[in-house]
């Protein structure tokens, strides 16, 4: 049993490293972006924007914990 049950947890586990790395690179880009951005609303937007995608790439995370 618990050699099964290990085996979900790591299978799960992998899913969301997957689920990270497809979003990592969309991320790492934002972050580049905010980093050289020196107008305020334009910091805000890009802000806003990596939030919903860190959002995004968190609910499709917690889909595999069911």
């Amino acid at each position: 049993y618990s050699s099964a049950a290990s085996d979900v947890y790591k299978r799960q586990e992998y899913e969301r490293y997957e689920i990270f790395e497809d979003y990592r690179r969309d991320i790492d880009d934002l972050y580049n972006e905010l980093n050289d951005t020196v107008d305020d609303e334009e910091r805000k937007n890009i802000e806003a924007e990596l939030n919903e995608l860190k959002k995004e790439m968190i609910e499709e995370m917690n889909k595999t914990r069911k």
